[in-house]
């Protein structure tokens, strides 16, 4: 998922993108919802397609490099309100 930016360069200057994402959130909608667990478990799957920048650093809940069935209890949790 990506935002739409319009810049002007007509007067030069430096446009800065921050690939900032909100834990939980792989689908970058800003909101971790079910879709989210949804696509975890979609990437989590033995012939699945390798997960995207963002999927990875979003759905990497125990922040060891790649995404798992930790990861998935993880975000169950924060599905719930609790804590990780």
């Amino acid at each position: 998922a990506g935002y739409e930016a319009l810049v002007d360069f007509s007067e030069g200057g430096t446009f800065t993108v921050d690939a900032s994402y909100e834990p939980g959130d792989l689908n970058g909608d800003r909101s971790v919802t079910t879709a989210d667990e949804a696509l975890l478990k979609f990437l989590t799957k033995p012939r699945s397609r390798p997960p995207t920048d963002n999927e990875l650093h979003a759905g990497d809940l125990n922040g060891n490099g790649r995404l798992d069935l930790h990861d998935h209890i993880l975000l169950k949790r924060l599905l719930a309100g609790l804590p990780l």
